[in-house]
């Protein structure tokens, strides 16, 4: 039981941790093509 709690919460903090990542990449490629352009 405990041990699925812990995959299930890694799981879940993993997802995040992926998806602020791919957020940050996102916004600093805008940022570089925004500035580039400008």
């Amino acid at each position: 039981m405990i041990v699925k709690v812990i995959k299930g919460l890694l799981t879940v903090s993993g997802a995040i941790f992926v998806g602020l990542s791919a957020l940050t990449v996102v916004g600093m490629i805008l940022i570089y093509v925004n500035g580039g352009v400008a």
